[in-house]
């Protein structure tokens, strides 16, 4: 097959392009924990994480010499925010947890596509033949909020029983 800056390999191993692309990625992120000791049998924790990521990436994505479909700038940008707080503790024959938790997620995107097609294509009939730029956004906010509580009694050292339960309430929303 032929296009219009030269033919595409018949190597299934190799492709054609127009551009040379890129993957940047830059990940940051950490986590505390913090134990108070309320007795010799009770511990109140607490768990806090953040996560942020920040992506970047051009892209040729048609496989050709011929610049007909290209993603030219993507960008990509995450935030995370966890919290967990739990109580642990025993009494007597009972051993228990019970805890809040919480996650807090923002994603934002930006892709800029350029669109041309190949002759006959359709996405060159799509196009009315001129090429196209495009840009597509798109955000998605999370938060969620569970409670959770566990118990272990022990009726033996070989027979115990465990009950527990966990209520989530989670919202997403976003736009394109």
């Amino acid at each position: 097959t032929a296009l219009a800056n030269g033919p595409v390999t018949s190597n299934p191993r190799q492709t054609e392009q127009d551009k040379d692309g890129f993957y940047n990625r830059k990940l940051y992120g950490g986590s505390l924990k913090m134990t108070y000791s309320l007795n010799d049998t009770t511990d109140i924790v607490s768990v806090t994480g953040y996560r942020e990521s920040h992506h970047h990436t051009q892209i040729d994505a048609d496989g050709t010499p011929d610049r007909l479909l290209e993603f030219t700038d993507n960008n990509a940008d995450i935030k995370q925010l966890s919290e967990e707080l739990r109580m642990t503790g025993e009494a007597g024959n009972l051993k228990y947890i019970a805890g809040l938790y919480y996650l807090y997620v923002k994603y934002g995107k930006i892709e800029t596509l350029y669109e041309a097609g190949a002759p006959t294509s359709l996405a060159e009939l799509a196009t009315g033949g001129v090429p196209e730029t495009e840009a597509l956004g798109q955000t998605i906010t999370t938060r969620s909020y569970a409670g959770y509580a566990q118990g272990t009694y022990s009726f033996t050292d070989a027979l115990r029983l465990t009950a527990g339960v966990r209520y989530t309430w989670e919202k997403k929303s976003g736009s394109t």
